[in-house]
C-alpha cells in the first residue's frame, strides 16, 4: 500500500497518523496549531473528521460514558459545536501539505464523500462502526484513494466480510485493530488482534491507539502494526469529549 510517497508495509517504517479528531474544539486556528504540533512530534500524517450532526445522530441519540465524564450533556449540541465544514478544512489541509505531511479524513456519511473529494486528501478513513456500512465503504473505495478501515467492536467475521467488499480497492486498503474505549486501559489494548486480522487480510494491518500511554505504539509495532494512529491534544484537561485520552504534546 502507498499513501503519497510512502510505502506502507512490514518492510517499511511504521506510518504514524496524528488524529486531531474533534480536539480542535470547532476552531480552525486550533486545528492549524495541532497540525504543527503533529509535525514537530514526527508524525507522517494528520487526520481530520468530516461529519454533519444532522446526518449522524437521531434525536434519540445518547452520550457515550466518556463524553458524559467530560461534562457533556447534549450529544447533538456537542457535535454541532465540534463540526468543521469542508470550507473550514481547506486552509488546514493546505497547511498540512505545507508541513510536508499527508492529510487524511474520516468521512462519516455517504452524502459527504463527494464534498470531501473537493480537497486534496492523501487518504480516506472509516470509523469503526462503519465496518458494516457497505454503502459508505463502496463510496470511498470509488474515490480511487487509499483507504484505512478501523475495526473496533467488530467480530472477525465482520472484518472478513468487509475485506471481501473492498476487493475492488485492491492494494489501496489498510485495516486497523482498534479498541473502542476512551481511554483504553493498557491491560485491554488487545494487541493480539493485529495478528488475528492478519489471518483474514493480506494487506497492511495497523493499530488505532486509544490508550493514554506513549509506549503502546512501540508494543503494537512489535506485534506487527504497520500503521499507528494516535489522538493528540493541546491540553488533556481541556473541556471537551476527547481531550483526556490522547497524547498531550
Amino acid at each position: 500500500m502507498r499513501i503519497g510517497d510512502r510505502e506502507i508495509g512490514p518492510n517499511h517504517p511504521p506510518y504514524v497518523i496524528a488524529e486531531i479528531g474533534v480536539n480542535h474544539d470547532g476552531s480552525v486556528e486550533r486545528a492549524l496549531t495541532l497540525a504543527r504540533m503533529a509535525r514537530d512530534a514526527g508524525a507522517d500524517a494528520v487526520k481530520l473528521q468530516l461529519f454533519k450532526t444532522d446526518l449522524l445522530l437521531s434525536r434519540s441519540a445518547k452520550l457515550a460514558a466518556y463524553q458524559e465524564s467530560a461534562g457533556e450533556t447534549d450529544p447533538i449540541g456537542m457535535l454541532r459545536r465540534l463540526e468543521l465544514s469542508v470550507e473550514q478544512m481547506t486552509p488546514v489541509v493546505g497547511v498540512i501539505h505545507e508541513l510536508r505531511l499527508h492529510a487524511i479524513v474520516t468521512v462519516f456519511s455517504v452524502e459527504l464523500v463527494g464534498e470531501a473529494r473537493s480537497l486534496g486528501w492523501d487518504a480516506y478513513k472509516t470509523a469503526s462502526p462503519d465496518i458494516i456500512n457497505r454503502p459508505l465503504l463502496d463510496e470511498i473505495a470509488a474515490t480511487g484513494g487509499p483507504m484505512i478501515v478501523s475495526t473496533g467492536a467488530s467480530t472477525l467475521a465482520e472484518v472478513e466480510r468487509a475485506v471481501g467488499w473492498l476487493k475492488r480497492a485492491g492494494e489501496r486498503v489498510a485495516l486497523l485493530q482498534c479498541v473502542s474505549c476512551y481511554p483504553t486501559p493498557i491491560e485491554h489494548a488487545s494487541l493480539g488482534g493485529i495478528a488475528a486480522i492478519g489471518e483474514v487480510f493480506a494487506g497492511p494491518v495497523g493499530y488505532s491507539d486509544h490508550t493514554a500511554g506513549v509506549e503502546t505504539g512501540a508494543m503494537a509495532v512489535a506485534a506487527g502494526a504497520c500503521v499507528l494512529e494516535k489522538h493528540l491534544t493541546y491540553d488533556r484537561t481541556a473541556a471537551g469529549p476527547s481531550h483526556a485520552a490522547p497524547f498531550h504534546l
